[in-house]
């Protein structure tokens, strides 16, 4: 059987981090082979490509791409993110926090006995304000958490183009836009959304459809905010460059926005990626993590010059389950709004026996293709003001040995905070780094 022909030329369509980051990830897979960036103005609801952070998976891409965090600290304005903070009326402030949380959910860390409760080392990291590097010695406590980058969006705009250019892209015009004129063997459109006769509407589980950003000063701080009102959510993200305030509405200011998914993303040969694939409010900064799942993902099962209908409906059918995931993940951050609120979500049957089972047992029932980490969920459902059942095995566990999980657990989270140091403190000395 002879080896089937390679990919000679990949186009992709767009102007924005989506575009940039698949260049580069093809580029580095296929090093034989013509990649060419045409340009394709972004649309101002584009709103993975103008993301300035996203989920901690983003760093598994830029190892591949060659993306290194000390450069994007020093040529991207990055500053790090260890935990979102959700305020909601008539609840104690939740925490969200990236590494791991408590396992299996155990009774003293039910929401409802206390104000907040940090469920492992970074939630208690970003109470405090203080950050360290994550270990890889399993034995300490710096080894349970993780993070998140943010950055410039421009400088990190013109760091990806420099790398992609590194690795022989070549850049140019895209013509008319329409990706079925380009000429290569395989077209990748991440110039934003476009009217589609196969978009699946997810207006119900996402009522989200107005959305307003602005600026303010610099920060240093490990902590995002989400902020509940009777009417709408605002997030707030501090960062080296600015801080960026996001309004979330139903028919208030901002661009508009139709949040849903491709049926079929990848049709013949053009697959669409990014917000020419799915439209997700920035709740979770989710937006840019589905990008990179449908980059990677095109990269596992990535075709011949001659493509198989097989490996395409492979592609489709894993991409729209990350899709569907992606999607419940964002509305889970809605989940605790009452009826009545203009942003309550209709949970899909998905995100219902998410719930149903965490209330039950304290359990995430596995879901094929999500990538959120079960330990982010936990403590966002937590964070909403769901309260997660307990397990039979916690049940059955004596109140001795309950108590004495419970020290070990605080004496390893007291041990992180010890650890680490004030974030401006530690990102002056580490990087010479000030807002």
């Amino acid at each position: 059987m002879s080896a089937r022909e390679r990919l000679r030329s990949v186009a992709v369509l767009g102007a924005g981090q989506v575009a940039l980051l698949a260049a580069c990830a093809i580029a580095r897979t296929l090093p034989g082979t013509s990649v060419r960036v045409l340009h394709a103005p972004v649309c101002d609801d584009a709103l993975a490509d103008q993301a300035h952070t996203t989920l901690p998976t983003l760093a598994r891409l830029h190892e591949r791409i060659g993306m290194d965090e000390p450069g994007m600290m020093a040529r991207a304005a990055a500053s790090h993110r260890l935990a979102t903070r959700l305020i909601a009326p008539d609840l104690p402030a939740g925490w969200m926090a990236h590494g791991a949380a408590a396992d299996p959910v155990p009774a003293w860390a039910i929401r409802s006995e206390g104000g907040g409760v940090a469920t492992g080392p970074a939630a208690a990291l970003a109470q405090a304000g203080r950050y360290a590097p994550p270990s890889d010695d399993p034995a300490s406590p710096l080894s349970d958490i993780d993070h998140a980058l943010r950055w410039s969006p421009a400088a990190y705009r013109a760091r990806l183009a420099s790398l992609a250019r590194h690795l022989g892209v070549t850049f140019g015009e895209g013509g008319d836009g329409d990706p079925a004129t380009v000429d290569a063997d395989l077209v990748i459109d991440a110039a934003g959304q476009r009217a589609v006769a196969d978009w699946i509407d997810w207006s119900r589980e996402l009522p989200v459809d107005r959305v307003e950003s602005a600026t303010g000063r610099p920060d240093l701080s490990v902590v995002d905010t989400v902020e509940l009102t009777s009417d709408r959510v605002r997030v707030t993200s501090p960062g080296r460059d600015a801080t960026r305030i996001v309004t979330l509405s139903r028919g208030g200011a901002g661009v508009a926005i139709a949040n849903g998914r491709r049926q079929v993303a990848w049709d013949g040969r053009v697959v669409a990626i990014g917000d020419a694939a799915a439209m997700l409010p920035p709740l979770g900064w989710a937006n840019l993590h589905l990008a990179v799942l449908a980059i990677e993902l095109l990269v596992e099962l990535l075709p011949g010059r001659a493509i198989d209908p097989l490996e395409r409906a492979e592609w489709n059918r894993r991409f729209g389950r990350a899709a569907d995931a992606t999607c419940d993940f964002v509305a889970a951050h809605l989940a605790g709004l009452p009826s009545t609120h203009p942003l309550a979500p209709a949970q899909s049957p998905l995100l219902a026996l998410r719930i149903a089972e965490f209330v039950r047992r304290g359990r995430i029932p596995y879901v094929e293709e999500d990538a959120v980490p079960r330990d982010l969920w936990i403590q966002l459902l937590t964070a909403t003001g769901i309260t997660p059942g307990i397990s039979a095995r916690v049940a059955a566990t004596d109140p001795t040995t309950r108590a004495a999980a419970r020290s070990a657990h605080d004496r390893r989270i007291a041990q992180a905070v010890a650890m680490a140091e004030p974030y401006p403190a530690w990102l002056a000395r580490t990087h010479g780094a000030s807002a």
